[in-house]
Order: C-alpha cells, then sequence, then structure tokens
C-alpha cells in the first residue's frame, strides 16, 4: 500500500497470505504439517497486520474528512464568488431602491417591555428584526444598509402598539429610542401611521403620543385603532395635518363622536376616511373626501349623499345584528360615485344590505360594484336581489366595467342574468368560498355561458355574453370543475388579431386567474392555456397545493 503523497509504502505486512502453501497444510489431513509456534507467530503476525490496516484505515477516513471540510469550503467560495456576479449587484441603485420600497410593508413597533397592568394585544410569533423590513433590509451589507439609510419611505411606515400606562420614570426608552431612530431616518418624509391603544384612559398620555403628535405635520395616511377613543388622547387635541390623505377610525367600545373626527379638522388635503357612523353635524371635512368606508345602518346612506358630495369610491357594510336598515326614498342620486363596495352580511333585518343599497340610489357614472361577505366570515344565506339589481342597473342608465362577488350565492341564471345587463364589462371575478357547493353560481352552465360563441342554454340570444370581457378571476372549489368546458371558453375568447376582434365584435381575454380550494392544478389537461400564456394571454392557475405551501 503506497502513501498518496509519497508513493512510499505505507507499511509492509508481516504476513503472506498466498493461498498455496496454507491449502496444501489444511487439505494434508495427517497431523501438523506446521509447528504449533509458528501458528502462533502467524497470528500474531495477523494481528498486527490487522492493527495496522485498521490505523491505515482509520487515517485515510479523517483523511477523507479533512478532503470533504476542504471541498465544503471551496463550494461556499465558489458560492460567494457566484454572488459577486449575481444580476441583483448588477442593478442601479436607483432600481434597487424601488425594490426595497415596493418590498417594504410597515414596520410593527411594539412597546417593550409590555406594562404588566394592561392586557398584552399581540404577541410576536417571530423574532422582533421580521417585523421590521427596513431593519432587515439594512442589516444586510454595507451597500443594502446605505441604499436603506438613503431612501426615507422605508422608515417612514410604523405600525405602533403602545399601551396607555402614564408616562413615568419606568416608561421604557428604548422603545422610545427605536421609535425616535424611525422617525428620524424617515427624515422628511410623509409618514404612513397604524397607532392601536390598549388599555384605560390615564391622566397623561404616554411618551411616544407626544412625539407622534410633534409629527404630525408628517402624516400622510393614520389608521386609529384600540381601546381608547381619539377625543380621550390629550396629545392629539390641537393637530394640524396639512399632508394628511387618508384617515381610519376603528374605537372598539364605541362609535368615533363629532370630537373624534373634529381633532382632524385641519387636514384640508383630506380625502379618504374609513369610520362606522356619519358624525353630525358633518362640518365641511365631509364635503372634500372622495372615499368613504362607513356603516350603512341608520339610515345613514341619506345622510352620506348630502355629506359627501364628491365622493367616488363608497364602501358599506352593515352591522351584524338586528340595527335597522332604512332604505331612500324615492332613491337618491349621485353622479360622482364610480366604485360601490357593499359588504353584507347574513343579519336578520328585514331588509337586506344590498337589496337596501340598490333600491336606495341612483348612480349614473358608476363603472365599478363589488359584493363581499369577506367581512363577516360566515355563510351568506339571503336570496340574490336579481330584480332590485336589474332595476337599479336600468335606472342608473350606468356602464359598469368592473363586477366583483365574493362570499354570495347566486345560481348560475341569477348570474348570467345580471351579465346580460352589463355589455360593457371588462373585470369579471366571483369567488365561492364560504358558499354550499351546490348554491355556487360557477357551474358548467356558467362557463359555457361565457363561451366566445354565444352557445348557451341560460341565454336566449345567440351573441357572446359579456362581449367586451377582458380579465377573469374564479376562486371555487374545483372537484366537479369541468376542465376541458373551461379551456375550450377562454380559447374561444383567445384573439391575437385586433382586427378580427373588431370583425368578430369580441374583446380578447388578457388575463384569467383561476384557483381551486378543492384540488391541484392538472397541468396535463390546462397544457393549452399554459401555451397561450406563452402566446401573451397572462394565465395563472393555482391548487390547493400552492394555497398549502
Amino acid at each position: 500500500m503506497l502513501c498518496s503523497r509519497c508513493r512510499q509504502p505505507v507499511f509492509q505486512p508481516r504476513v503472506d497470505i498466498s493461498p498455496a502453501e496454507i491449502n496444501a497444510s489444511l487439505r494434508s489431513g495427517f497431523g501438523l504439517s506446521v509447528s504449533a509456534a509458528d501458528v502462533s507467530n502467524m497470528l500474531l503476525s495477523c494481528d498486527k497486520d490487522m492493527d495496522d490496516y485498521e490505523a491505515e484505515i482509520v487515517r485515510l477516513r479523517t483523511r477523507i474528512l479533512y478532503i470533504q471540510r476542504q471541498q465544503d469550503r471551496l463550494k461556499d467560495h465558489k458560492r460567494k464568488v457566484q454572488s459577486l456576479g449575481a444580476p441583483i449587484r448588477q442593478l442601479p441603485n436607483e432600481i434597487l431602491r424601488c425594490i426595497f420600497d415596493y418590498a417594504c410593508a410597515e414596520n410593527d413597533l411594539q412597546e417593550f417591555p409590555w406594562p404588566r397592568i394592561v392586557r398584552q394585544h399581540s404577541k410576536l410569533a417571530s423574532p422582533a428584526i421580521t417585523y421590521l423590513p427596513a431593519m432587515s433590509i439594512a442589516s444586510v451589507c454595507m451597500r443594502w444598509r446605505l441604499l436603506a439609510l438613503a431612501t426615507p419611505s422605508l422608515w417612514s411606515r410604523l405600525k405602533l402598539e403602545i399601551a396607555s400606562a402614564p408616562a413615568t420614570s419606568q416608561t421604557p426608552s428604548e422603545f422610545i429610542s427605536i421609535v425616535q431612530l424611525f422617525l428620524d431616518r424617515s427624515q422628511q418624509d410623509l409618514l404612513m401611521l397604524e397607532l392601536e391603544i390598549t388599555g384605560e384612559v390615564q391622566p397623561s398620555d404616554p411618551i411616544v403620543l407626544t412625539i407622534l403628535a410633534q409629527n404630525a405635520r408628517r402624516w400622510k395616511t393614520f389608521r386609529f385603532t384600540g381601546d381608547l377613543e381619539v377625543s380621550e388622547v390629550s396629545s392629539f387635541s390641537q393637530l394640524h395635518l396639512p399632508e394628511l390623505v387618508e384617515l381610519s377610525i376603528d374605537v372598539s367600545r364605541s362609535v368615533p363622536s363629532a370630537d373624534d373626527i373634529a381633532r382632524f379638522a385641519q387636514s384640508p388635503k383630506l380625502r379618504s376616511l374609513t369610520t362606522d357612523t356619519l358624525v353630525s353635524p358633518p362640518g365641511t371635512l365631509w364635503q372634500q373626501l372622495t372615499r368613504v368606508y362607513i356603516c350603512a345602518d341608520y339610515g345613514q346612506v341619506d345622510k352620506i349623499i348630502d355629506a359627501c358630495p364628491n365622493v367616488s369610491d363608497l364602501t358599506l357594510w352593515e352591522y351584524f345584528g338586528d340595527v335597522p336598515l332604512s332604505p331612500c326614498a324615492p332613491p337618491r342620486t349621485s353622479n360622482t360615485i364610480t366604485s360601490l363596495t357593499v359588504e353584507v352580511s347574513d343579519s336578520e333585518k328585514d331588509v337586506a344590505l344590498f337589496d337596501m343599497v340598490l333600491s336606495s340610489l341612483t348612480l349614473p357614472s358608476l363603472l365599478e360594484l363589488h359584493i363581499s361577505n369577506l367581512r363577516a366570515r360566515v355563510p351568506y344565506q339571503r336570496p340574490w336581489p336579481k330584480r332590485a339589481l336589474k332595476e337599479f342597473i336600468m335606472r342608473s342608465s350606468c356602464k359598469i366595467e368592473i363586477l366583483s362577488i365574493s362570499c354570495v350565492c347566486p345560481t348560475d341564471k341569477d348570474l348570467v342574468d345580471c351579465l346580460q345587463v352589463l355589455p360593457s364589462l371588462r373585470k369579471l371575478s366571483v369567488n365561492d368560498d364560504m358558499v354550499p357547493t351546490e348554491k355556487s353560481p360557477i357551474t358548467s352552465r356558467l362557463i359555457a355561458s361565457l363561451h366566445g360563441l354565444g352557445q348557451c342554454e341560460l341565454t336566449d340570444s345567440g351573441s357572446p355574453l359579456v362581449p367586451k370581457l377582458q380579465y377573469l378571476s374564479l376562486n371555487l372549489d374545483g372537484v366537479d370543475f369541468v376542465d376541458k368546458l373551461f379551456i375550450r371558453m377562454v380559447s374561444t375568447r383567445w384573439l391575437p388579431d385586433s382586427e378580427y376582434e373588431s370583425i368578430v365584435g369580441l374583446s380578447s381575454l388578457r388575463e384569467v386567474l383561476v384557483h381551486f380550494r378543492g384540488r391541484k392544478v392538472d397541468t396535463v389537461a390546462y397544457r393549452p392555456l399554459l401555451d397561450l400564456d406563452k402566446m401573451g394571454l397572462r394565465v395563472v392557475l393555482t391548487g390547493k397545493e400552492t394555497k398549502d405551501k
């Protein structure tokens, strides 16, 4: 056996393992052909050779282990060398900063240590730095740190979870320091703040509220949640908010009062408001709003139209209870509303929210209609108001381009009837989550009705339904879904030739999104759509396994 380095024998074996002599002795069968002493010496030599072999094996094993670790170090070095040529290193700083700005969500700053006298609203499930994307980016390397420090917007998105314990000498200076650090690094960038206060009213405010009030001139968006009312925060008594654009107030103990809203009276740029109720008197602040997210109970729809003459995006929801809904008689007209969202719930009210809204409003400029049960998270059992919806569309003479239905259960026939009076529809989104399978509107008959050749048993017309449809999104269980029928429907609406579009009077699909909650995607069956994706039609197919991951 030779050494791998010097090529000299590692050791000289003592035993000749040639079998001829030993085999002859074993076969003779007549006494001892070899003396007992020679046998003992041979066995002793074998043992010594065995020890030498074992020692060499150990040496070779350790040598292999050493070589393997050298190989691992080389792999690590190669990976580092490869990273020098990584595409992300070739990106200009301007593009990299845009990526950081896009990827960086709000930074969640939770007061620590949490006061024992106040119940803790939420606990961190991961290391703190995972909730601080700006810090995470700045901790990767020197270049990223310099870019993060040079991008104030990364540090200006803050969610603060604090307790309403009064300011004392025991106030955690570390928490104040980290809040001040983010404010300093945000420089003069406008702040997007979410403030959650837990606890009871105290004689004095926490120091962090005073710090936020001192930076009120930089507030761009402000979301106030928790146990306290805005009017109970003395630091917010004289806010000057020249840049505030979006405001949300969600108090757990009560609905916002006129005093709460009055704290934001000096907000000349305020355009979006999320709140429970329309305070009285509404004041000029409501007149400048273009987006309102508000409860429709207590007959507020009539008041909202009067108080918000410039609203273009209106979202209405209802309390899950017996709070009355009051329709407007006659229907109120708004020429400014272009987007209407109705968040229904399966309450026991005499009149359903969606029915009430349809009979209360006339919206000639409406372009988007969204109906959702996502807020309630319980099955919606009320019947689909097909007559009221048709009368609303006819009365409004609007050209709805976007229709979204989530967790609500019209029948496939009701949905097709609705689509028949929406010839301008460009985008259709249907989500049958929380809807019993037998009541889902996403059926073979619905898919067949969307066929580009206009062949459908649910319609009397031979013309294609919603001829301007370009975007289709379906979220369904999918267990009994007929893939071939859907693929054929999509293929009949794929018209890459613009001249041919004009000839047949049908717009080509641009995007198809499908999510199967109850099964996997059959990539073999959907190969034709995946081929269309390569040709320009954006196709996104996800299944149960994708969501689980």
